[in-house]
């Protein structure tokens, strides 16, 4: 599993300005465990008081192949939040310098 989380506003930009065009079908996304970014189909949360199921998934987010629960997750077992994307794409590289 790998955790690695990223939480700088410059990244998230250019995670958008190369984003353009650079989808592919999940059907060819990894699952060894390779955070990605995902986008569309569907998505819920399992446990109260988030609950609710099988809803569009319009966002963006980084996740990675669950096998365990047979799904993509941002955190394999612990995180109540489920996808079925129909795109990913690989994570870009993170910014040369962090201002």
């Amino acid at each position: 599993m790998n955790t690695t989380t990223y939480h700088n506003c410059d990244f998230i930009l250019e995670v958008k300005a190369q984003s353009i065009g650079n989808w592919l079908p999940i059907a060819t996304a990894p699952k060894d465990g390779t955070n990605i970014l995902i986008c569309g189909g569907y998505h819920g949360c399992e446990y109260s008081p988030c609950e609710f199921h099988n809803v569009d998934f319009t966002g963006v987010a980084f996740a990675f192949w669950c096998d365990d629960d047979k799904c993509f997750k941002d955190e394999c077992g612990n995180s109540p939040f489920y996808y079925h994307p129909d795109w990913w794409m690989p994570l870009p590289q993170p910014p040369k310098e962090i201002k």
